[in-house]
């Protein structure tokens, strides 16, 4: 019986292409474009990592830092209460601040993207 370790509360990750934006339950979309690969054509300067950083914190608050357009957030009850207010920040500015209600159409539609059914989320929210 294999058992898997638990969702991270913190995710802190360096992304070189737009598809590597996935990671857990955050995924960061519209990356600009002077920090993935292929470099645009001409580009004169030197591709660098775009850096994406996520926290869980006790008191039911997301802290997103990236240079990322939108981000969606898959929720578990192991990582967020569902019973409390949820607060996203991003880039210090409050961009969510509400109840999250479990949606089973969610849970329905990622087990059926990803086939994984120890992982699946009851709520996904675009702050």
């Amino acid at each position: 019986n294999h058992s898997r370790p638990a969702l991270p509360k913190e995710i802190d990750v360096r992304s070189l292409r737009k598809s590597d934006n996935r990671f857990f339950w955050l995924t960061a979309t519209g990356l600009p474009r002077d920090y993935i690969l292929p470099a645009p054509a001409g580009a004169a300067q030197k591709v660098i990592p775009m850096e994406i950083e996520a926290r869980i914190t006790p008191g039911n608050t997301i802290v997103l830092k990236a240079l990322a357009e939108s981000f969606s957030l898959r929720l578990t009850p192991e990582l967020v209460d569902f019973d409390k207010r949820l607060v996203v920040r991003v880039g210090g500015q409050v961009k969510y601040n509400n109840f999250v209600k479990p949606d089973l159409g969610v849970l329905l539609d990622e087990l059926q993207q990803r086939g994984d059914r120890k992982r699946l989320p009851l709520a996904v929210i675009n702050p």
